[in-house]
């Protein structure tokens, strides 16, 4: 279905100025020294200061092992100071609801205490003791990825067969205090490890790794698990990803309920599909998604847009043919976008995430962006999603209370929108959707009280108009 913004003059999102200036460097984003490593792992929190985790030592040539974090101007936030940080590398990153900072990897202290691979933070920094996860993850004892959802539990992902005891086979779920879910189980899980994860809407959980079979049955790298653990037989990958080392990078779940998938192979289901590949709900490859012969090397990273294209980072230098170094823009039809076509940075890109604005933040090994000293981190201007929400209200649209914890009201009684047919949306600020639902009156009351605090993005959508405004629950 597509959407069209309705343009109106005191909300207008101008997007030509935008438009211009697509993978152009962010100057207003000055990270300094930067990073003296490498960062694996980032997240953009409510409040848009950035979260990084990896391997290194300081940031702007402040000390900081492994763990960061960095307001939004791209300076180093000294209110945040995790003393000695991890003894290893931190590959996963998450922040709850309320601030609190989970972080995982192969890490066996966190400034001086013991942790096992896992670990919560306070919102200074210091460790919150009040979060035990046991032995946590054992074997290989390795945690890749995790993520939040909305309840609050904690799916994780790695190299392990039991989670505090428990056998639990490349995938686990935690309760907020850092227990294991028994709620959840995935029975035999992956034949071998799981590296990256993803949360649906629906409460279900997509996983990629270096597995052939999950919970017995053929899935190749990709695997899709009801809300309790037990595999979704409705999503039928078969042979899935192969060619390489058929090592999944990152997975994302898009709006329209397809899977983008990345990593080092060349098939997917016996097709060529160079490095990254968007797969049907049903698991099936889309061949509407047509990205000839793919990147020439390695793709860590496929992102999402609201319009519906992609951006996606790695090791390559050409993407079907066209040189990009390390970062291009995909069309939803799978072309190469030739309105973005930076200099880019000089070296591979490993993770990218956006902005409530729009803009695009990327860490590598990189020291340069279009020709900028830029080391490791780096902030990138691109057109605004029609998710983002603009800076005042309108009053064509009202909403109120606006903060609010409970019912807010959807006042379109003043609005030349028809909300006949129309539905109210709800977005996080990596534009996901939290909580859709079909308008019935001009004064239309929404309970937002299952969603956590923070910004999110409110739009009035029907098949031809779309206007968005920020809601701030408190």
């Amino acid at each position: 279905m597509k959407k069209i913004l309705l343009i109106v003059a005191i909300t207008c999102i101008t997007l030509s100025r935008a438009q211009a200036q697509a993978g152009a460097l962010d100057t207003s984003f000055d990270p300094g020294a930067g990073i003296d490593g490498v960062a694996y792992a980032m997240v953009i929190a409510n409040d848009g200061k950035i979260i990084i985790g990896g391997n290194f030592t300081s940031y702007d040539g402040v000390a900081r092992k492994n763990i960061a974090r960095i307001n939004t101007d791209g300076s180093l936030d000294t209110t945040f100071d995790p003393g000695t940080g991890t003894d290893e590398g931190v590959y996963a990153v998450a922040v709850q609801s309320d601030g609190k900072i989970l972080i995982g990897g192969y890490i066996n202290t966190y400034d001086g205490t013991d942790v096992p691979s896992i670990a919560r933070l306070n919102t200074d920094g210091s460790l919150d003791t009040s979060f035990d996860a046991g032995t946590g993850p054992t074997l290989n004892s390795s945690i890749s990825e995790m993520r939040i959802q909305p309840d609050g539990k904690i799916v994780v992902v790695g190299g392990f067969g039991f989670f505090d005891g428990i056998e639990r086979n490349s995938v686990a779920r935690l309760n907020a205090d850092g227990s294991v879910d028994t709620s959840f189980d995935p029975g035999m899980g992956g034949d071998n490890l799981s590296g990256v994860v993803e949360l649906q809407p629906d409460g279900k959980i997509v996983v990629g790794g270096y597995f052939s079979y999950f919970a017995g049955v053929m899935s190749g790298s990709i695997a899709r698990l009801n809300s309790d653990g037990t595999l979704d037989e409705s999503f039928v990958p078969g042979e899935g990803a192969t060619g390489g080392d058929t090592n999944p990078t990152s997975v994302r779940v898009k709006e329209d309920g397809k899977i983008l998938l990345t990593g080092n192979f060349s098939l997917y289901q016996g097709e060529p599909v160079g490095y990254f590949v968007q797969i049907n709900a049903d698991g099936s490859l889309d061949e509407s998604f047509d990205n000839g012969s793919g990147a020439n090397d390695y793709v860590y990273e496929a992102l999402p847009q609201a319009d519906g294209k992609i951006i996606i980072t790695g090791d390559f230098t050409a993407v079907e043919g066209a040189s990009r170094n390390h970062i291009a823009r995909m069309n939803a039809d799978g072309s190469v976008d030739e309105t973005f076509n930076p200099e880019g940075p000089d070296g591979g890109v490993y993770f990218a995430a956006m902005q409530t604005d729009g803009k695009i933040v990327i860490t590598g090994y990189f020291e340069n962006y279009n020709g900028t000293p830029r080391y490791g981190i780096a902030r990138i201007l691109n057109e605004t999603p029609t998710n983002i929400v603009p800076d005042k209200e309108a009053g064509d649209l009202g909403i109120y209370p606006n903060p609010c914890n409970d019912i807010a009201t959807i006042d379109l009684s003043h609005s030349a929108f028809n909300y006949t047919g129309s539905n109210i949306i709800i977005r996080d600020i990596n534009g996901k959707t939290i909580l859709q639902q079909n308008i019935t009156s001009t004064l239309f009351p929404l309970n937002v009280a299952s969603l956590s605090k923070g910004i999110y993005s409110l739009s009035v959508e029907s098949k031809d108009q779309c206007v968005v405004r920020r809601l701030v629950v408190e």
